[in-house]
């Protein structure tokens, strides 16, 4: 028996030996990817040194007053919360990565809750060396927000946003004397009124161990300090 193949039987055959094949590499290289490109990583808890060697407002319901001489602010510390140690993974065949959400965060009492109590909100974000390795504070204080990058258990910088966008001006000092009290270790951050974006606040005082100590309002220049 003599059996002929047209050459459209050929090629469909061709065909299909390719697609299979497609197949079968893809298949392989899916399989090793799945475990070659996937990065696990230990996410270490939250430390804090940093943040409440500089803001001790680790405790709910610690109370701190501030006044101009006539009037008077209210501080109450309502939430501390900081992260636990857990395992990231991810795959990064497509070019994605990832970092560890490690963060401390503090809040205080005000409106709706509270009416009155000056609205503090506070988160330290920190991530592994290995995974981008980026730290920064991120600072909203009566509704004026600005942006810390740490140095040498100390603050190097301030800005606007979390990508240095406008820097805000940071000048430390050894030892200040505020308000008939003597401090060490102070950073004064001015904040840099915008042409689109104003803030209640243009200077905020802040001590290492105390956390904020004072600040002067805007635009009526009201100076008022830690009680």
């Amino acid at each position: 028996m003599f059996c002929a193949y047209s050459k459209s039987q050929n090629t469909s055959s061709m065909k299909y030996y390719l697609y299979l094949v497609t197949i079968i590499v893809i298949s392989i290289t899916n399989y090793s990817c799945n475990d070659i490109c996937t990065k696990r990583v230990d996410c270490h808890a939250f430390d804090g040194t940093l943040l409440y060697s500089w803001f001790p407002y680790n405790e709910k319901d610690k109370t701190f007053y501030f006044s101009d001489g006539n009037d008077t602010d209210t501080l109450i510390i309502d939430e501390i919360d900081n992260s636990t140690a857990y395992k990231l993974e991810y795959n990064s065949r497509y070019g994605e990565e990832k970092h560890c959400d490690i963060k401390g965060n503090i809040k205080s009492l005000a409106a709706p809750k509270f009416n009155g109590g000056i609205p503090l909100d506070i988160t330290h974000y920190e991530s592994d060396v290995d995974l981008m390795g980026f730290e920064y504070l991120e600072i909203s204080f009566k509704k004026s927000r600005f942006y810390l990058w740490p140095e040498d258990g100390g603050f190097k910088k301030a800005a606007t946003t979390s990508g240095f966008s406008k820097e805000h001006s940071l000048t430390s000092f050894d030892v200040i004397n505020l308000n008939n009290k003597t401090y060490n270790n102070v950073i004064l951050v001015t904040l840099v009124q915008g042409s689109t974006t104003t803030y209640n606040i243009d200077k905020v005082y802040i001590a290492k161990g105390q956390g904020v100590i004072g600040y002067r309002t805007y635009p009526d220049q009201k100076e008022y300090w830690l009680q």
